[in-house]
């Protein structure tokens, strides 16, 4: 009979921690539950009903919720993408998300991994753009639209080109924990935005 040795089970219980954390991470990624993003987005600058459901914070010292580290918000992208642009551009976040859960949730701030920074922006009735610290909020079930007169998501100093069909995520900091949002670049949200 072999005996086996320390050094022989070593690799199969290296192997077998190693998968039960992949398994463990891909589990925590797919709660988001973020729906596939189609390429169009409305950007026109009549209100929608869905828009006047989610305003700014109530109040800017809403808390984040941190206490639950695998929990992830319920707030998904409908038709969320974002245009092209070369390494060291911006693009802009737009379409509509959802929030799917049945509290009222706000979203603090936004992150992505593949930019320097990302900020959440508004534009206000005149024109004038710029970043928002309240945050949104979005009624259980309903919806927001990011459009370029309105409320949108600035994705600044790529690190890397992006080009028609590339992902991107975002990670959007909610009064609900974290909400990924997993991106597809298209043609919506080409449409004319100036900063």
């Amino acid at each position: 009979m072999k005996n086996l040795s320390t050094k022989s089970t070593k690799p199969i219980l290296t192997l077998a921690a190693a998968g039960a954390l992949a398994l463990s991470l891909a589990a925590c990624s797919n709660g988001g539950g973020t729906a596939q993003p189609s390429a169009s987005a409305s950007a026109s600058a009549a209100p929608s009903a869905s828009a006047s459901a989610a305003s700014p914070a109530a109040s800017p010292s809403a808390s984040v919720n941190e206490s639950k580290p695998h929990h992830h918000a319920p707030i998904e992208s409908v038709s969320a993408t974002f245009a092209p642009a070369e390494k060291g551009g911006k693009t802009y976040v737009l379409g509509t998300l959802k929030n799917t859960g049945t509290t009222a949730i706000t979203i603090k701030s936004a992150s992505s991994k593949y930019a320097g920074t990302v900020e959440l922006h508004k534009t206000a009735a005149d024109g004038t753009m710029s970043v928002d610290t309240e945050g949104w909020t979005i009624e259980p079930g309903k919806t927001l639209e990011l459009k370029d007169d309105g409320f949108h998501i600035a994705v600044k100093d790529l690190k890397a080109g992006m080009k028609k069909g590339d992902s991107l995520e975002i990670t959007l900091t909610t009064t609900d924990g974290p909400a990924h949002l997993d991106l597809v670049a298209g043609e919506a949200a080409a449409g004319g935005h100036h900063h």
